[in-house]
């Protein structure tokens, strides 16, 4: 249950940071602001972490599998 919780905070995060679209108005920069980090931050960065919380929730998902292929 727990897995399934994770794996859905991961998703909704990458569809957060990855698709979300960034402006100076958007909530990734006021989440950033609030962090103390003032200067922009370029999109590319956006969908790079989007991509990571992405894949960490596929990994997660699947994790049985890996470790029966690595054995």
């Amino acid at each position: 249950m727990l897995k399934i919780v994770i794996v859905s905070l991961l998703m909704l995060s990458s569809i957060f940071w990855g698709l979300f679209p960034a402006s100076e108005n958007s909530p990734h920069n006021l989440i950033a602001n609030y962090l103390g980090y003032t200067p922009e931050i370029h999109y590319s960065i956006y969908i790079l972490i989007g991509v990571i919380f992405y894949l960490l929730a596929a990994f997660l998902s699947q994790q049985n599998s890996v470790q029966y292929m690595w054995k």
